[in-house]
């Protein structure tokens, strides 16, 4: 009778071991088919903007100011409102602003739905760069892509090597010269569009200069218009990192 019993948890045993190296498995698979189908949705995103930056303008892909084609990229999505270059990064994309600041979290730059999405101006921005300050979004995507590089300006000697972005619109072309950024959380107004005179413009900028991860001798003044590039960083919850730069008119560029 004992022998018996003692055969019956052995069994009892067995099961279970063998339950479980099937959940095991399975958790396997999933796990596997999951971190694939991230990796593919990754590749995807990559190759859509690649293919996209080299029919801008094939010929002249590779000149100072390549001549992107609006008028093809209109074709494609209406939305487009400039394409945004820093020289020696990923950085080499349309940017697009939407109704809302939600569709391009998960939208590439063609409708289609990818975790890499496209980068965007706030919704609540005067087109056209018009305002104090223009805020864009992006991704700070594992595969290195979207505004992944911003979070590289915590370190002064990348900055010194990519002191300025080149951003084209239709109308003009123009650089960005960066001149502060940091980390923060959402609560912060580094987001802040518009100011109630130059005294709190001026007052904002100074905050920005004094808290930056990286020193600059770019000067701003109450009359500029500046451009606040915003990814997620990892120090915290809800962390970002916004980097500010100057717009300069590429004509008025020294």
């Amino acid at each position: 009778m004992e022998k018996r019993d003692k055969g019956k948890k052995k069994a009892g045993r067995s099961i279970w071991s063998q339950v479980l190296l099937v959940i095991c498995l399975a958790v396997m698979a999933v796990s596997g088919y999951m971190l694939y189908a991230q990796l593919a949705e990754y590749h995807a995103g990559r190759v859509s903007y690649d293919k996209l930056a080299q029919e801008i303008n094939p010929e002249k892909a590779k000149t100072e100011w390549p001549d992107v084609d609006f008028d093809s990229l209109k074709a494609i999505n209406p939305d487009i409102a400039g394409w945004l270059i820093c020289e020696d990064t990923s950085i080499n994309y349309p940017v697009v602003q939407g109704r809302d600041n939600s569709y391009y979290l998960n939208h590439l730059f063609d409708g289609t739905v990818n975790k890499a999405g496209c980068l965007f101006i706030d919704y609540q921005n005067t087109p056209g760069f018009a305002d104090q300050n223009t805020i864009i979004h992006g991704h700070n995507m594992k595969n290195k892509t979207m505004f992944s590089a911003l979070t590289k300006y915590k370190d002064q000697e990348f900055y010194e090597k990519h002191r300025r972005m080149k951003l084209l619109t239709e109308e003009r072309n123009y650089f960005i010269e960066l001149f502060a950024g940091y980390v923060t959380d959402q609560q912060d107004n580094a987001w802040q569009i518009g100011f109630a005179d130059e005294d709190g413009f001026k007052a904002w900028i100074k905050q920005a200069v004094a808290r930056s991860t990286f020193r600059s001798d770019v000067a701003v003044g109450a009359e500029d218009r500046v451009v606040t590039l915003s990814t997620c960083s990892y120090e915290f919850d809800d962390a970002r990192y916004v980097l500010f730069g100057k717009l300069v008119p590429v004509d008025a560029a020294s």
